[in-house]
């Protein structure tokens, strides 16, 4: 029962912190930000600020994490794991007051990485979010800024990133980016229902091809820069979120 409660919250956490919502990109066209608008919500697992992301063990050891730092990660993740259930505990909740309660888990989790982590841990950190983002993270004003994206460039970008999006939708109506999910079956499986498993290799292959797609539109020393950088080493993510490599949590 615990493995299965635990499991539960994991999924939740997944449905709303990762993939941009369509209530989140209908409010972004109203507000005039148009097509690919940044303002709109991004993929990748556990979205921008990546409090979910900083959860998983793995990425702890990565990191090189201490034991006060995982202990900071658990209260913010008990913290925001609450305000999770205290939103489904009336039933599914309305797409509106998903992407507020995202919108605020995302912008705590930026200020948290930033205050926790030491600057060689946060860059490695951000490293791994970009990976998992792929395309989206060639959206962020930070990475555009870093690898001086020329207007027409962002404009070519912001094209694959509605595609990849809308792709992913088709993939994942629940909202998985990548990463997280369920062992159960067909739990959290995306495009008709198909085994997690299945569905999450096709996210994946997805992100690549979108990946590379975003990365012939920069100049040769942008990719180079984008690639040792902003991606560094290939990080391989845990089959479920959360569980270290080759293994399952303990509580099953």
């Amino acid at each position: 029962m615990r493995s299965f409660a635990k499991w539960l919250l994991v999924v939740g956490l997944a449905a709303l912190m990762a993939g941009p919502s369509l209530a989140q990109e209908q409010k972004g066209r109203r507000g005039g930000q148009g097509k690919g608008g940044a303002g709109q919500g991004r993929g990748g697992f556990g979205g921008r600020g990546g409090g979910f992301l900083l959860a998983i063990p793995a990425v702890q050891e990565e990191i090189k994490a201490t034991d006060d730092q995982k202990e900071k990660i658990r209260e913010l993740q008990t913290k925001q794991g609450e305000a999770m259930r205290d939103l489904f505990s009336g039933g599914a909740p309305d797409q509106e007051k998903m992407a507020e309660l995202r919108k605020k888990n995302t912008e705590e989790q930026a200020k948290f990485a930033k205050d926790t982590l030491k600057p060689d841990q946060l860059k490695r950190y951000n490293q791994i979010k970009n990976q998992q983002e792929g395309i989206l993270a060639l959206k962020e004003p930070e990475v555009q800024t870093a690898l001086k994206l020329t207007g027409d460039q962002k404009e070519k970008i912001n094209a694959l990133a509605e595609d990849y999006q809308k792709d992913m939708r088709e993939l994942a109506p629940m909202g998985f980016g990548g990463g997280g999910g369920g062992r159960r079956g067909k739990a959290g499986g995306g495009g008709g229902g198909g085994n997690f498993q299945e569905t999450q290799q096709k996210i994946n292959t997805l992100r690549k091809d979108f990946l590379t797609k975003g990365e012939k539109v920069l100049t040769d020393s942008q990719q180079k820069q984008f690639k040792e950088e902003l991606l560094g080493k290939p990080f391989e993510m845990p089959a479920f979120g959360g569980g270290r490599r080759g293994g399952q949590n303990k509580d099953k």
